[in-house]
């Protein structure tokens, strides 16, 4: 369903002083249902007009609030004219599409976003306009005070929400506040604003800030806008709302969607798209019913397009950084969407890992043990990424580190590992010639994307040469005693520079003496920052001409990546480089500036003094360098490998799921952990509930891919196989599957065709993800629908990964004829039967047929003794 027909009875109404020959500073947006009783409505609205900065406009959008919100709006706009309000008439329940309506009547060219359980300080937005003036080309936010109650609490604790993003990755964790934000309406054009696909409900502000962090720097600000309240209520979108991260996180990271306000009106906001997986297309299925169901004018919902059967690489790292980016987060689009980063120390549990096809790990090994040893449990293939020596470095006595690289130590801790990415052909070679892994694959930067269009930035003006340098702590030596003492040389009248240092440590200040600066050359330090992207984006601010890597000759350079040859071609800057590996490759040739000796600093002053003397021959060394990057850095390596890598890995089904949750649950109850055994409990119904409406999703299931288990049958079943082949109940249309969970149900049943005879037992097959408790049992009923016998087990003593075979004591068939098996489980736990089931010929029709299942009758021979001894005692007349 299109956004465009959910609001097309959307009622506007303008407040008094709505008009368009004004244009206020501060456009807020506020979204609200079922507020107005609770008086957190009436709160939020007039902290918003009672703001200092006076020229703001406040467009509310009501969504069919039945508790006198609408009463308290119209009262509102009475008393002020800066007030206009959208309203539903029926519920729509997506908060993105109210955001996106009042962004349409929205007259200023800074966007705010309230809420309504939101509130603002009062001088909070005209600090925000402040800062947002004086950082032209920036995002600025500031921080909140979150007041929230832990579940199962009634204790409310308030948490600062907000803070700068230097020291952590946006793609792994949000701490950004919606009402902390203000937008220039120039990047909502650009990006587009909060997505309204149902999947993404609870976290389209996160989605919303990473495409922003894509193309813009979000710069954080000292203001205290301030509080939020909705995670105390009961009845706020995070307690309303599933939280679906791996289905949310895949949605995100594939093919980008488009957002503008152009193209919003035609978001389909139940579907799925090209290219996303069965399972994540299911979820979407699943939260668009759920959403539909609960409002009833919502009836021809068109689900699920055509998905692909994708696998998830969970990618674990303990720090966001370059290390994690330059490989994984600019793949091709082809595998953007199966790859997913996990901060292993972030908000996501391990409980994470049973949807993945198989986990990658980044550099560090010991801190993600628990992690190893999950993944191991379950079955669940384990690679190793590395992008430097660790090993080499390690055999330098000054080098200190919290884990034992030897290679020793890494081939005992690899042994459980199926393969190992790394990062360079030398870094290959040498895991190569050390044996440290049978199975290796070259794994090298990726950039697979356009590259950024930077706007012109006021912070370049008045500089005859901007040089710039990026990397870690460890170039700021070779900065200090190499390149600094050329520039200053170099800087005069005729050639004033701008150094522009990024990867700044504070600690080193006193080192790089100052004080005998001339005016001539400026320096500016850029703090580090641990996500790749800001970092890049802080030095574009500057535009520089010259991006400069200093010297730092280690053990293991030539096993490096020439990961600033991507840098200075995203700059669209000169590159100069030491004439040392990894820079002095044959490939490389004509893309740099090379230095030789790069130790000495007159060599760089006489590389920087030619390069002045012969400025034409910068732009061909540009395009060299990016035919350079976009060659090598394609992604086309990465993606063959990935391809190969899950080639081997098994597809993840709600069955894999199930199976690995119930490791992990026995896992934990060991250590009796009540508490994770009933979430995990939980988990398992839900997956469960989850197969059986999937089944009978008459839109979305013909395109679903039909798991048929036949071709999977454990050795153990032969003989309950072998029945089935002889007695033809298999036809060359049916497909053999689990059943629904018959736990929740009196009983599940099939015809069975039977002969005459006396009948020894019947053998099943049952699943049980679960802990097995309960029991299990059949009913054998006549034609006439009489009960002829009923029989059980007891699921504590048996082991459901073998046939299940029930004692029919002799019961008697008189003639050939169909009989009816039923068979039943009580339960708290999942309990599935293997069945076979047909489809019609469009699939929307599901019909099971019969259980996998063997009836074996008492021989002949036996039948007479039995029959003679009944004779002898009595038993017959």
């Amino acid at each position: 369903m299109k956004v465009r027909d959910l609001v097309k009875d959307t009622i506007w109404i303008p407040g008094s002083g709505y008009s368009d020959d004004h244009k206020p500073a501060i456009s807020v947006l506020l979204p609200t249902y079922r507020r107005g009783a609770s008086g957190l409505f009436r709160k939020a609205v007039q902290s918003v007009l009672g703001q200092t900065l006076e020229d703001i406009e406040l467009i509310i959008v009501d969504d069919a609030s039945t508790d006198g919100t609408a009463d308290q709006i119209a009262e509102l706009m009475r008393g002020d004219g800066r007030v206009s309000c959208l309203r539903h008439p029926r519920n729509i329940g997506l908060p993105a599409i109210s955001e996106f309506e009042a962004f349409t009547k929205a007259r200023a060219d800074f966007i705010a976003f309230a809420f309504d359980d939101d509130i603002f300080y009062p001088d909070a937005l005209e600090k925000l306009l402040e800062h947002s003036l004086a950082n032209p080309g920036r995002v600025c936010y500031g921080y909140v005070t979150m007041l929230a109650r832990e579940y199962g609490s009634s204790t409310i604790q308030s948490v600062r929400l907000g803070q700068p993003l230097s020291a952590y990755n946006l793609q792994t964790r949000n701490l950004i506040s919606n009402s902390a934000v203000l937008l220039p309406r120039r990047v909502i054009d650009v990006i587009g604003l909060y997505d309204p696909n149902v999947v993404m409900t609870r976290i389209c502000d996160w989605d919303l800030w990473r495409r922003v962090g894509e193309k813009y720097l979000l710069h954080y600000v000292d203001v205290n806008v301030g509080e939020i309240t909705g995670p105390s209520t009961e009845d706020s979108l995070g307690k309303t709302y599933v939280m679906t991260s791996g289905a949310s996180e895949e949605w995100m990271r594939a093919d980008r969607r488009n957002l503008t306000p152009q193209v919003f009106l035609d978001i389909d906001v139940f579907s799925s798209r090209p290219g996303i997986s069965a399972r994540t297309t299911a979820t979407i299925a699943d939260l668009a019913t759920s959403h539909i169901s609960k409002r009833q004018w919502l009836n021809d919902m068109p689900l699920g397009e055509k998905s692909a059967q994708k696998k998830e690489i969970i990618v674990l790292t303990s720090a966001h950084n370059a290390s994690t980016s330059l490989y994984f987060d600019y793949l091709p689009r082809a595998m953007q969407g199966q790859v997913r980063v996990i901060l292993s120390q972030g908000n996501l549990q391990i409980s994470e890992l049973p949807s993945a096809s198989c986990v990658v790990i980044v550099r560090h090994l010991d801190i993600h043990m628990e992690w190893i040893n999950a993944a191991h449990q379950l079955g669940i293939p384990l690679y190793y990424f590395l992008d430097d020596n660790f090993t080499e470095l390690s055999s330098v006595e000054s080098y200190v580190t919290s884990e034992d690289f030897s290679k020793q130590q890494l081939r005992i801790k690899l042994k459980r590992f199926s393969g190992v990415l790394l990062s360079s052909p030398e870094l290959l070679e040498y895991f190569d010639a050390n044996l440290i892994h049978p199975n290796l694959y070259l794994f090298p930067v990726s950039y697979a994307k356009t590259p950024p269009e930077f706007t012109e930035s006021t912070k370049v003006r008045d500089f005859e040469l901007k040089v710039a340098s990026i990397g870690g702590k460890h170039r700021q030596r070779g900065l200090r005693e190499n390149v600094l003492p050329a520039l200053r040389q170099l800087a005069s009248k005729a050639c004033r520079i701008h150094f522009i240092v990024g990867g700044f440590d504070a600690e080193d200040a006193e080192l790089w003496d100052l004080a005998s600066e001339n005016r001539n050359l400026k320096i500016t330090f850029l703090p580090f920052d641990i996500d790749w992207n800001r970092a890049l984006l802080q030095l574009a601010e500057y535009r520089p001409d010259i991006l400069i890597h200093a010297p730092s000759r280690t053990i293991n350079n030539k096993y490096k990546t020439l990961n600033v040859a991507l840098c200075a071609y995203l700059l669209d800057a000169l590159l100069m480089v030491p004439n040392d590996p990894p820079y002095d490759i044959p490939a490389f040739d004509g893309a740099s500036a090379r230095v030789e000796p790069a130790q000495e600093p007159r060599a760089w002053l006489l590389a920087l003094k030619r390069l002045i003397a012969n400025r034409e021959s910068w732009e061909s060394c540009k395009r060299v360098n990016a035919a350079f990057c976009r060659t090598h850095f394609s992604g086309e390596q990465n993606l063959r490998t990935l391809h190969k890598i899950v080639e081997a890995t098994p597809a993840v089904s709600p069955t894999t799921i199930e199976s690995r949750l119930k490791e992990m649950l026995l896992s934990k109850a060991s250590a009796n952990r009540a508490s994770d055994i009933n979430s995990l409990k939980t988990s398992l119904l839900e997956l469960s509930g989850l197969r059986t409406k999937i089944r009978r999703y008459r839109r979305f299931k013909p395109r679903l891919t039909r798991e048929d288990l036949w071709p999977h049958v454990s050795p153990v079943f032969e003989d309950i196989r072998q029945y089935v082949q002889k007695n033809r109940i298999r036809t060359p249309n049916s497909y053999l599957e689990l059943s629904d969970g018959i736990q929740d149900k009196v009983f599940v049943e099939y015809p069975i065709p039977l002969r005459s005879g006396m009948l020894r037992s019947i053998s099943c097959a049952f699943s049980s993800e679960g802990v097995h408790e309960g029991l299990v049992g059949i009913e054998l009923v006549t034609p006439d629908g009489d009960i002829a016998i009923q029989s059980t087990h007891a699921l504590d003593a048996m082991d459901l990964q073998f046939p299940v075979t029930f004692d029919l004591k002799g019961t008697v068939v008189h003639q050939d004829g169909t009989w009816r098996l039923r068979l039943f489980a009580r339960s708290g736990w999942p309990i599935y039967a293997l069945e076979f089931a047909t489809y019609s010929h469009l699939g929307w029709n599901r019909l099971a047929i019969a259980p996998f299942a063997k009836v074996e009758y008492v021989e002949q021979i036996q039948i007479a003794k039995v029959t003679r001894d009944a004779v002898v005692g009595g038993g017959l007349a």
